[in-house]
């Protein structure tokens, strides 16, 4: 006798607009508090966090092929830590957010800044603007 098992269910849910971050795009125009989309796994701590989305969010696919790979770090600063992820690519324009920042900076991509928490995987809002601003300098 053969047994048919059902597939697993899903180990993660789509929960929209969960996880709060700042995003420098130039559909923007500048940086904004912006929500993220993730996959939140049934278990989640501090060591299994949820995986934010944010392609969704980012405008790298409107380029020609090959697009962009996005990259991830972690920025660690003296009051604060960050997740920062990013594209960068020569075709792109020059990203208008960043450049009202730091004007001799010309940056051609996107970045996203995710505040880290202690307590949980991911805060709110930063402590400061400016350690927003810090991280995205110190990502590129």
């Amino acid at each position: 006798m053969v047994v048919i098992r059902s597939p697993p269910p899903p180990q993660s849910t789509r929960r929209e607009n969960s996880i709060p971050g700042y995003i420098f795009s130039n559909h923007l125009g500048s940086h904004r508090h912006y929500r993220f989309d993730a996959m939140h796994p049934p278990n989640e701590t501090l060591r299994n966090p949820p995986y934010i989305l944010f392609r969704d969010a980012f405008s790298h696919s409107e380029l020609s092929p090959p697009v962009p790979l996005i990259h991830e770090c972690n920025v660690k600063l003296p009051q604060e830590a960050f997740f920062v992820c990013g594209w960068y690519d020569m075709r792109a324009a020059i990203n208008i957010s960043l450049r009202q920042l730091f004007p001799s900076f010309p940056w051609r991509g996107e970045l996203v800044v995710v505040p880290l928490g202690t307590a949980v995987p991911f805060r709110g809002r930063a402590k400061a603007r400016r350690n927003v601003n810090r991280a995205a300098l110190e990502y590129a």
